[in-house]
């Protein structure tokens, strides 16, 4: 795969020009030092009884093996099955130890910590195990496939999924909290837990006996809020989830999720601290061993979130927008040095954008307010300032590395005009500078991955129809028909009035009305309808994940079009993307 990606990022489409500057590539030594370390996998012992490994390295997360009398518990499962393979592999190998997994902890339902799961039974199937969750756990699982398109594409960009691994000019240098992603790695369906824990602020820990171990479920909420600390009390070792990284926090993240505030990870915080914890295992990052370790990280965490948030709180309230309060804001030199609060997921320009908007929306300023559109200002500064004069700032700013200037400039041309072949390649250009400069290797994959997507090296239709496939497997039909207002084409439905009801086996009727240009949906037939359609449940989810189109479903043997009034039925399909 890397021949050929990297032969889409030279076969660009338009002219390449004589005079085009061109960033050398590289990587940021900082940050290919950081992620060198979290590229070697190790099976750490920790806890009192020798009975607990980590096992670092291996894959994006880390996650943790403890035998028990009778089985194994596993908290957590990495990302790839692959990897989730070798590392019960090597433990068992290292340990000696042949007694079967018991038991598989989850403490939470991102996809980095439950997809390899099924590596971690010789022959995949899931199987006799207890599988232990947080009462909500479907509620991230439910985000992670309503959020559809946006998640898919930006958290892929930001994984650098999408790239060749290690390679300097074209390629992801990791992920900066972990291993980097495993090309073409296999991902575990989705195990529903034999045993929700419900647990929250109110409630307190839940305390269970699991393969003769004394476990403690305490809420976690961070990253997300469906989320579980694992404390061991025998042992000493408290196991966080994604309440620390090992990097700058991750309090926002730039693939938007609603859930991250501030006062979540304090309050986790506070609850890692009120235990006897000697040694500790973070979602992400290195491993931390002995007291003063833990209290250093939680309390330089914890100081740097509270730091940031009130701030950010204070500048807002002084009438500061975001861009402002970057130019301003500093961490102090103690934290700012801190190995251990580096920005090599996030940056603190993305931290402080993200609690702006937490704290005060969208609206920057009254300029906000009163705007033209982005490509209209660009249009308008374009014919003001000249093309020209505007293309040789942005190739200026490449030749003395303002990388970060070239893009703002190469964007603003392309606002203007889309089809400038000569701005496009001067993005692209500026895109690679901010990459190979960059602490942060989510920076660095985002830029690179829209550099690829630029030339053609993937296409990002066909990579969501292929990910949306894998959730889509699980899904109910309504799940697909809720989606048809975001896909409804309004403009074409203008003058229209349409109505239909689809029929699925098993799963109830669900009907639409087309209005003048607006599109209603309810579950239950309509009395009178322009077309009634008989769809099967298989169809339904290929049409949710985009592998048909509706117009494409109503071809299938399987559907059946019982009733129509004229061509109502392919004309309402018409208006769905």
């Amino acid at each position: 795969m890397k021949k050929y990606f990297v032969l889409a990022l030279l076969l660009l489409a338009g002219p390449v020009y004589a005079d085009m500057p061109t960033p050398k590539p590289a990587v940021n030594p900082a940050l290919a030092a950081f992620q060198d370390n979290l590229d070697d996998p190790q099976l750490i012992e920790l806890g009192r009884k020798g009975r607990v490994h980590m096992v670092f390295g291996y894959d994006y997360s880390n996650w943790t093996i403890i035998e028990g009398d009778d089985g194994l518990i596993v908290v957590d499962s990495g990302w790839f099955v692959e990897r989730t393979q070798q590392a019960i592999s090597d433990y068992r190998a290292a340990t000696g130890t042949k007694k079967p997994v018991k038991a598989v902890i989850l403490t939470h339902m991102h996809s980095d910590h439950i997809a390899g799961i099924q590596g971690l039974f010789a022959d995949g199937k899931v199987e006799g195990v207890d599988i232990y969750a947080h009462t909500d756990w479907q509620r991230q699982v439910a985000y992670d496939t309503n959020s559809g398109d946006m998640l898919i594409r930006r958290g892929m960009a930001q994984m650098g999924f999408l790239l060749p691994y290690k390679d300097v000019a074209a390629g992801t240098y990791g992920a900066g909290i972990g291993r980097g992603a495993l090309q073409g790695g296999t991902l575990s369906a989705t195990f529903p837990p034999t045993h929700t824990v419900d647990v929250s602020a109110a409630t307190g820990p839940v305390k269970h006996t699991i393969a003769g171990i004394p476990v403690e479920f305490h809420y976690a909420p961070s990253d997300i809020d469906a989320q579980l600390m694992v404390w061991l009390p025998e042992d000493k070792v408290i196991l966080v989830g994604d309440a620390i990284g090992g990097t700058l926090p991750y309090v926002i993240t730039p693939r938007h999720e609603p859930e991250r505030k501030p006062e979540s990870f304090l309050y986790t915080f506070d609850q890692i601290l009120s235990l006897d914890a000697q040694d500790m295992v973070p979602g992400h990052g290195r491993p931390v061993r002995g007291r003063n370790d833990l209290e250093a990280i939680i309390r330089s965490n914890h100081e740097v979130i509270a730091f940031l948030h009130e701030q950010v709180r204070g500048y807002v309230g002084r009438g500061y927008n975001a861009d402002q309060i970057i130019d301003e804001l500093e961490l102090p030199p103690r934290l700012a040095n801190n190995p251990d609060l580096q920005p090599r997921y996030h940056t603190l320009d993305w931290l402080i954008r993200g609690l702006y908007t937490n704290e005060a929306g969208w609206v920057q300023n009254v300029n906000s307010l009163t705007q033209h559109s982005a490509s209209e200002q660009a249009r308008r500064l374009s014919l003001l300032i000249g093309e020209d004069k505007l293309l040789q700032a942005a190739a200026g700013a490449i030749e003395t590395k303002d990388y970060r200037w070239a893009v703002s400039l190469a964007q603003l041309l392309l606002d203007a005009n889309p089809d400038n072949a000569r701005a496009r390649q001067l993005q692209i250009a500026g895109l690679r500078g901010v990459a190979y400069t960059t602490e942060s290797a989510a920076e660095r994959n985002y830029a690179l991955t829209e550099v690829g997507a630029i030339a053609g090296a993937f296409n990002w239709d066909n990579v969501i129809t292929r990910v949306s496939a894998r959730q889509w497997a699980v899904r109910d039909a309504a799940a697909a028909f809720e989606l048809f207002g975001e896909r409804f084409r309004s403009a074409p439905a203008y003058g229209k009035s349409l109505a239909v009801t689809f029929n699925v086996a098993a799963e109830g009727a669900f009907s639409f009305r087309v209005n003048d240009g607006t599109l209603h949906y309810e579950r239950g037939a309509l009395e009178k309808a322009d077309a009634v359609i008989d769809i099967d449940l298989a169809t339904m989810r290929k049409v949710g994940s985009r592998e048909l189109t509706l117009a494409e479903a109503l071809e299938q043997p399987s559907t059946k079009i019982t009733q129509d009034d004229g061509r109502a039925a392919l004309e309402f399909a018409a208006l769905i993307r």
